[in-house]
């Protein structure tokens, strides 16, 4: 694969090492040949990698899991208090009226942005994400507190 090649040559002149890189050195007029010689498809990918890794700092292990019953976060399992302390403050986060508010102005400020503000298809896909995003957040605290 091109690409891997071409990402750990990046990770390598960004300072970091890979089993790869530890190996041996790369030869940047070899990898740049690469580069020019490699189709559309090629160059896609590689660059999809390199800003995933760039801005998608965050992978599945570093989020709240269960998994065979074990609850984990950042990659490391919690302790039974520490769950039952999760739950607990999501309980009163949702029964809270200052969540209550949250969730109100939260719906008013995206449908005034996407149907009274939106004058371009962008502001109603903008519209979309953020509620997207938002329900995300609200799913989370309601299967947390249960």
């Amino acid at each position: 694969m091109m690409w891997m090649r071409s990402r750990n040559w990046l990770i390598h002149k960004l300072g970091g090492q890979t089993k790869c890189t530890l190996q041996h050195e790369f030869n940047v007029k070899e990898l740049i040949s690469h580069l020019r010689d490699a189709d559309a498809e090629e160059r896609y990918d590689l660059l999809q990698e390199v800003m995933r890794d760039l801005f998608l700092a965050i992978n599945p292990d570093d989020i709240l899991r269960k998994e065979d019953g074990v609850v984990t976060f950042l990659g490391k399992p919690l302790r039974d208090d520490q769950v039952s302390q999760l739950k607990e403050e999501a309980k009163r986060l949702q029964t809270s009226k200052l969540w209550a508010v949250i969730k109100t102005d939260v719906r008013y400020q995206l449908s005034r942005k996407m149907f009274e503000e939106g004058r371009l298809k962008e502001d109603f896909i903008w519209g979309q994400l953020a509620t997207y995003l938002f329900d995300v957040i609200k799913t989370r605290i309601d299967k947390l507190s249960v």
